[in-house]
């Protein structure tokens, strides 16, 4: 016995020196070659990827055939957004897939319906590439503005957007069509507010995460429990005027079609009808190891570790302007992701902000932290093109191991001059 634990003992002794000087080829200098690098390689595999679908008679975007028939049918037939015999009638007008027996349910809330109107008098090409657009644009903002809120120990702007533009993720992003851009945007903003001590206008933009409600499966409740009045008087503002102008767009009987449609399709996570290393909540890493029943189990204790973190975490308040407040911030976007009910791999392109706003604090994490981070960031890449060959994604530990390093350093940091009341 006293033998495997000596030689467990060795065997962790190497994996730590071995994490440790793997943590120091991850130089500034080095990193930034490598990201360009990859930002070279990645786009030129993009660029081939579409040729290839345009050769093929493929449309580029898969997600954004949801939104461009949502687009057109909020246009032509606003009764009928969820109508999902509409919804493929319309995508087999320029969706090849879709006229072999493919179909993307339209899964958003009606006022958020509102913003895609304009890109149904686009052709259909012509739409996705400005939605890419848009999508790369924010990103950059949110990484700028990010850099530019911490003006000390921030990471040089030459090295941050090399990584930001290297990003598999991004790609992800891209070649779905998806939303997380505008996420990450609205994110960023609040964070800044909050950072200004505007409580009221920082949660009441964060309200728009309401488009996609499980944005605020954490934040919501952290409010509530932290009592934080201005802030639940923010974020419940904005949600009211939401609900209020999609209402009025459209009709209020749409938001039970919508919720009619988020319920059918739910269940795909537990079926396992998609594969489940595309998704990095908790659930979708124990449901291929477990039955339904144990991986709810599995999932329901290891959030409670993750809800004990972020209370630990979030249990006094700290001023806006200083690093107890960024690793705070930091950790509840991160236990978000991970207790999300449907988050893909794409929702990861919000870990631009723990990554960036953890960054000048980093004398407070063990020096793995940047393995870890190293690991996620790469996998999205491997996700991409080797959709099969995972049984399990190994994001959600990783995700996990994250916030237990936040955690750790947030323990680390003297707050007790710090203390400040906020209303």
């Amino acid at each position: 016995m006293a033998s495997r634990i000596n030689i467990l003992l060795m065997i962790a002794r190497k994996t730590v020196r071995m994490l440790n000087q793997a943590s120091r080829l991850l130089s500034p200098k080095r990193v930034r070659l490598y990201a360009l690098a990859l930002t070279l390689t990645t786009l030129a595999i993009f660029i081939k990827l579409n040729l290839y679908a345009a050769n093929v008679g493929r449309s580029p975007g898969a997600d954004f055939v949801q939104f461009y028939s949502a687009a057109i049918l909020a246009r032509v037939s606003p009764d009928r957004i969820y109508d999902f015999e509409a919804q493929k009638e319309v995508q087999k007008r320029f969706s090849a897939l879709a006229r072999e027996g493919i179909h993307w349910p339209y899964l958003h809330a009606p006022f958020f319906t509102l913003i895609l109107i304009p890109l149904s008098y686009y052709s259909y090409v012509t739409a996705y590439w400005v939605w890419s657009g848009g999508t790369i644009l924010l990103y950059l903002l949110s990484v700028v503005m990010l850099w530019r809120f911490r003006c000390t120990g921030r990471p040089q702007l030459n090295l941050a957007l090399p990584i930001a533009c290297a990003a598999p993720v991004l790609y992800w992003l891209i070649t779905t069509g998806q939303t997380t851009a505008i996420a990450l945007f609205i994110w960023t903003l609040g964070f800044y507010l909050f950072t200004r001590n505007r409580i009221f206008w920082s949660t009441f933009l964060l309200g728009f995460l309401f488009y996609r409600a499980q944005y605020l499966v954490v934040l919501l409740p952290l409010l509530l429990i932290r009592r934080m009045t201005i802030a639940i008087a923010g974020i419940a503002t904005s949600c009211f005027v939401l609900v209020v102008i999609g209402g009025l767009a459209f009709s209020f009987h749409s938001y039970a079609q919508y919720i009619n449609s988020i319920l059918e399709f739910s269940h795909r996570i537990t079926t396992q009808q998609q594969p489940l290393t595309h998704y990095i909540t908790l659930y979708g890493f124990f449901r291929p190891l477990f039955p339904h029943v144990w991986a709810l189990a599995f999932t329901i204790a290891t959030a409670g570790v993750l809800a004990y973190w972020l209370a630990q975490v979030w249990q006094n308040p700290v001023p806006a302007q200083s690093a107890a407040f960024d690793l705070q911030y930091g950790m509840l976007v991160t236990t978000t992701l991970l207790l999300m009910h449907h988050a893909f791999v794409y929702d990861l392109i919000l870990l631009t902000i723990p990554a960036l706003l953890i960054y000048p604090h980093r004398s407070l994490f063990s020096p793995h932290y940047k393995i870890v981070l190293a690991f996620i960031y790469f996998l999205p890449y491997m996700l991409l093109f080797f959709t099969r060959g995972f049984y399990l994604n190994p994001i959600q530990p990783l995700l996990v191991y994250l916030c237990l390093e936040i955690y750790r350093a947030f323990a680390r940091i003297d707050r007790t001059a710090a203390r400040v009341v906020v209303n």
